[in-house]
């Protein structure tokens, strides 16, 4: 409802603002990624997917299809590596306000409610640092190599 817009959020800057990023929230992440890729491993349009990345640029990261708990748990743990710190770092390194646009919704007057965005949403972190667009993945290499197809 319209009066609860401050609110909703102050509630909703904190995910951006102040993170929690839990083991435990990690590891129900790793459980959901791993339920949605079983559920979708028979679906046609996942598996047309997977049959063009057969033909991707192993150096372009089109490469990649999608994770399991396989790939995000017992992987990096056979490598030492902790995906939770893992979250956590990447988090600090490439979210930033730069990268994001809110969209709201209210009654009130477009001054009051650009009010409202900064007041709760300024403190967000500012990396100085952009998100790569489309072609900028993978630099120089192309996602599939022309030589590799015939015709």
């Amino acid at each position: 409802a319209p009066a609860h817009l401050s609110g909703a959020l102050d509630r909703f800057c904190q995910f951006f603002r102040t993170p929690l990023f839990s083991e435990s929230a990690t590891e129900r992440e790793i459980n959901a990624v791993d339920s949605e890729h079983s559920m979708n491993i028979q679906a046609d349009s996942r598996r047309s997917y997977a049959a063009l990345l057969l033909d991707a640029n192993p150096r372009h990261p089109l490469h990649w299809g999608s994770g399991n708990a396989q790939s995000l748990r017992e992987e990096p743990k056979k490598r030492g590596v902790k995906l939770h710190s893992e979250v956590v770092k990447f988090y600090k390194e490439n979210y930033t306000s730069e990268d994001m646009t809110l969209a709201i919704v209210g009654k009130e007057p477009l001054d009051e409610l650009r009010q409202m965005v900064f007041e709760r949403f300024r403190a967000v972190t500012s990396t100085g640092r952009t998100a790569l667009r489309g072609d900028e993945h993978g630099g120089s290499e192309l996602p599939f190599r022309p030589q590799d197809f015939v015709g």
